[in-house]
């Protein structure tokens, strides 16, 4: 007589038991005889027998695993639902302290379908958990603190049964990169990058729990990389990402928009697509704004893509005809400018430099606001520097902007010219010569090499040329700078005490 049974072993075994009833010598021996109707395990089944995946750091690299007929094995994963039956094993040598480890299903299979992957230290039978995550298709799990050179396991694990059927998994392990979270973004500017999502995971995982799939016109995360550009001036940006190419999962990519800082973003627009060439104008941002963008791979795409940022020049607060700068009677200059139109312009303020980088105010003048009309303005700096020295323009709008024309220069003839110190080298007694435009009360300072001052004498100087008598009796020899001059200006020469 014979039964027929169906096990509910998650392996499916389908056997049948013959029973054989034989009474010798009062003895009942039973025979039985196991017909398999599934396979035998994979061979990384169990921990002992996991894939060392060293090395292998991309869904190309990777070989894809079959999960058929794989059991259930211990320890028991904290992202391990109660319906997951299966588990395969890998193991990688860490080659950095910050890596990603990756199950990716979603490249191999078609299918989207659910799975862990869990990361242990240790050893085989004495294992501890460091990091899990339970997603679609690609599921990485980002990993800190690894110790160089260390062995860890990984555990695969899958519902069997489900809408997917049985599993095909391609594991690899890469550096985490830096862009993998929002505190970690790469600065962009108009000058394209030639950047990926490679290794990358979730947004959520990414220390970034504000951000939602539908932040990027997406239906779930799976490897989202960071990006960030500050804004220079108050003017729409212009975004483009070019060349991308996108493979596995979806095959295509998703991005957010977001300001704010990470961890409180404020997500302001998205945007999907296949690949090719994308071009996105942001508006209503001002300057000095942080703005942060997302790129994910459609269901766990791994995408390539060259990508910039540009601000737009703004419309300028004032139309300027005309900025000039004229000295009058080698006493004062004369500032006069004038405008054709003016938008929003609260003030102007006349700036000057003796070097033409270190500026100072001059004085202020209000704008006319709003003006379609030509206006005219002029200031006058009674104390201008002796010299050349360089005027410029700055324009203020009422929220704070401001810009700056080009630079005029002027030259006020000095006070002290033609200086001459003879005998050089002086011997005994040293005169110093030299010409001025006004009476006036002159300092003589002498100072050594090192710049410390020796000689310091004052002496009424007439219009037209002066001599004076060195005093430099008690100076040892040596080469000396001599300076004549005012509050306002000095002029210098070198000499050689003999």
């Amino acid at each position: 007589m014979g039964k027929k049974f169906i096990s509910k072993n998650p392996i499916q075994l389908l056997f049948v038991m013959k029973v054989n009833r034989i009474l010798l010598l009062g003895v009942l021996v039973l025979s039985t005889v196991l017909v398999f109707a599934g396979g035998p395990p994979p061979a990384n089944d169990a921990c002992a027998g996991a894939i060392d995946a060293s090395g292998v750091t991309s869904s190309a690299a990777c070989t894809v695993m079959a999960m058929d007929d794989a059991t259930l094995d211990t320890p028991l994963s904290s992202c391990n639902t109660s319906t997951e039956d299966q588990t395969t094993w890998y193991s990688f040598v860490a080659t950095s302290t910050d890596m990603t480890a990756t199950g990716d299903n979603g490249a191999t299979s078609g299918n989207i379908c659910k799975h862990s992957t869990t990361v242990y230290s240790g050893t085989c039978g004495s294992l501890t958990e460091i990091g899990c995550n339970y997603d679609f298709d690609i599921v990485g799990v980002p990993l800190t603190g690894l110790t160089v050179g260390a062995t860890y396991f990984v555990q695969i694990s899958y519902a069997s049964g489900g809408p997917c059927g049985d599993l095909e998994i391609c594991f690899y392990v890469c550096d985490t990169p830096t862009e993998d979270a929002c505190a970690g973004a790469i600065a962009i500017g108009p000058t394209p990058q030639s950047l990926d999502n490679f290794c990358t995971t979730p947004g959520p995982i990414s220390n970034t729990p504000t951000i939602t799939p539908a932040n990027l016109c997406a239906g779930s995360l799976e490897n989202t990389a960071w990006y960030s550009f500050t804004v220079l001036n108050t003017a729409d940006v212009i975004m483009t990402i070019d060349n991308i190419i996108c493979t596995g999962g979806g095959a295509g990519f998703q991005i957010g928009f977001y300001t704010g800082a990470c961890g409180s973003l404020a997500n302001f627009g998205c945007v999907s697509g296949a690949g090719g060439t994308v071009t996105v104008t942001l508006t209503g941002l001002t300057a000095g704004m942080v703005v942060t963008v997302a790129i994910d791979g459609n269901a766990g795409a791994n995408c390539t893509y060259d990508i910039s940022a540009t601000n737009t020049t703004p419309p300028l607060p004032i139309e300027l005809i005309s900025f000039t700068a004229n000295v009058i009677e080698n006493t004062f200059v004369d500032l006069d400018w004038a405008t054709a139109t003016e938008i929003n312009n609260n003030f102007f303020t006349i700036e000057r430099s003796k070097d033409g980088e270190t500026f100072e105010v001059v004085g202020i003048v209000d704008g006319a606001g709003n003006s379609t009309m030509v206006n005219e303005y002029d200031l006058v700096d009674e104390d201008p520097y002796k010299g050349t020295s360089y005027y410029r323009l700055k324009q203020t709008d009422y929220d704070g902007v401001a810009v700056y024309s080009d630079i005029a220069a002027v030259t006020i003839k000095s006070t002290f010219t033609d200086l001459n110190v003879f005998p050089n080298p002086v011997e005994g007694v040293g005169y110093l010569t030299f010409s001025t435009d006004v009476d006036n009360v002159a300092e003589i300072v002498i100072y050594d090499v090192a710049g410390k001052r020796i000689v310091a004498q004052q002496y009424e100087v007439l219009k037209g040329n002066n001599k004076l008598k060195l005093p430099i009796i008690y100076l040892p020899q040596g080469m000396y700078f001599l300076t004549v001059g005012n509050d306002k200006e000095t002029s210098n020469i070198k000499f050689v005490r003999k």
